[in-house]
């Protein structure tokens, strides 16, 4: 869980570094940060998990709000110039907004340090739980484990630059079109208000007194680790050098120890990795500053002399043609055929069957039709002419006839009654 939670936070973080989209920043930082979640969770760090999402919570709300003033400011203005062409997302049609748009730019400000995991913000406390649990569990298990702390501490510079370079590119600096930007103007106090509201909320004080330790805070006491799902034998793993093969029943007083053990480490790293993780963070505000607002590199150069690796993080690590070629186009491949045989097989069975049975059936009806209900028919007609012709001797026109008929018919009844 923790692997998949790790290569989850930085590949989305690598992925946002070269984005040009304001929402697919936003996007793909989400997707790191659940992974940082997911990766809390692997290391046994639920409460820290949990924390994490409830401070992300307020944090990306306030950047996608944000975004969204921003991105209504640009169709306004592209509205106003009759500009039907122009992405009103893309971060390089922007630059300088900040002047223009002050709430949005103070409130996205805030965001931005907060899940950069600066202190005195709610990400600081949230992030640096996760970070030091990494530590933690580097150092309890060994092994391969011990690269966790580097992968969180990466993401958390990468975290740093990516958002900073938004900042920088679409608020700061020169506007990229002076036209655009000379009908920008700041949203309307129904966008305005829940921004402001957010940002308060993205500080400290919402969560605990002490801007530096969470642990102390509402939430962290509100939510406890259950001690019965600790006990995964992973501290074990680390302290006894071998797998302890522990019972169901030992499972609870196992998860208490591991868990204690845990918390005792998390607090021993706990001042170094806060430290680290500053440094990491103001480094990589440090080298977005630099880069896209003092212009000490040529960023469009550099993306030029490397762009293999532009184009292999801006492809998405080339995922989507991954899944295309070994998931979707052999999936497609093998449902074709599948319903080939089926529709084959079965359906066509089924209607040619239908017809053959149709067939059967048809014959058998214009048998009976012809040999039962035709003879039927028939038979009458030849019995009613049979009987005509019968009754027909009887018909002499002869008065003597039908005198000595009825006298025969009364001897008969005579002798039948008699």
């Amino acid at each position: 869980v923790a692997v998949i939670g790790a290569i989850t936070a930085f590949l989305a973080a690598t992925i946002a570094l070269v984005q040009n989209d304001i929402k697919k920043v936003l996007a793909y930082s989400t997707i790191s940060q659940l992974g940082y979640m997911v990766f809390a969770v692997g290391l046994g760090a639920y409460t820290a998990a949990l924390f994490h999402l409830a401070t992300h919570a307020m944090f990306k709300a306030l950047l996608f709000l944000g975004s969204g003033s921003v991105i209504h400011a640009m169709h306004h203005s592209l509205h106003h110039l009759h500009d039907h062409e122009t992405d009103p997302q893309d971060i390089r049609n922007m630059g300088g907004l900040g002047k223009k748009m002050p709430v949005t730019y103070i409130t996205f400000v805030i965001a931005s340090l907060s899940i950069s995991g600066i202190p005195f913000f709610s990400g600081f406390l949230s992030k640096d739980e996760i970070l030091a649990s990494a530590w933690a569990f580097g150092s309890l298990k060994g092994g391969l484990a011990v690269l966790f702390p580097y992968i969180g501490y990466g993401v958390a510079a990468l975290t740093a630059f990516y958002m900073f370079r938004l900042v920088f590119l679409t608020f700061t600096g020169e506007p990229k079109r002076s036209d655009i930007f000379e009908h920008v103007k700041e949203s309307g106090w129904n966008m305005k208000l829940p921004l402001v509201i957010l940002a308060v909320l993205s500080t400290w004080i919402f969560f605990a007194w002490n801007p530096f330790g969470p642990s102390n805070g509402w939430f962290m006491q509100s939510v406890k680790t259950p001690h019965t799902v600790v006990g995964d034998n992973w501290y074990v793993f680390g302290a006894a050098g071998h797998v302890a093969e522990e019972s169901v029943a030992a499972a609870g007083a196992l998860g208490m120890e591991m868990q204690e053990l845990l918390e005792h480490t998390v607090h021993e790293v706990h001042t170094v990795g806060m430290f680290v993780s500053l440094f990491l963070a103001l480094s990589g505000i440090l080298v977005a500053f630099l880069f896209y607002t003092k212009k000490v590199v040529d960023v469009d150069a550099l993306e030029r002399r490397y762009k293999p690796v532009h184009r292999f993080l801006l492809n998405k690590w080339y995922f989507d043609e991954l899944y295309e070629k070994w998931l979707i186009v052999p999936g497609i491949l093998l449902l074709t055929r599948v319903l080939n045989w089926f529709d084959g097989r079965v359906v066509d069975g089924a209607v040619n069957g239908a017809a053959r049975v149709t067939v059967i059936v048809s014959r058998i009806s214009g048998w009976i039709d012809k040999y039962i209900v035709d003879g039927l028919v028939n038979f009458s007609a030849y019995f009613a002419g049979f009987a005509g012709l019968v009754v027909r001797k009887f018909q002499t026109g002869r008065i003597q006839t039908y005198v000595a008929f009825a006298l025969l018919g009364v001897v008969i009844l005579f002798y039948a009654f008699y």
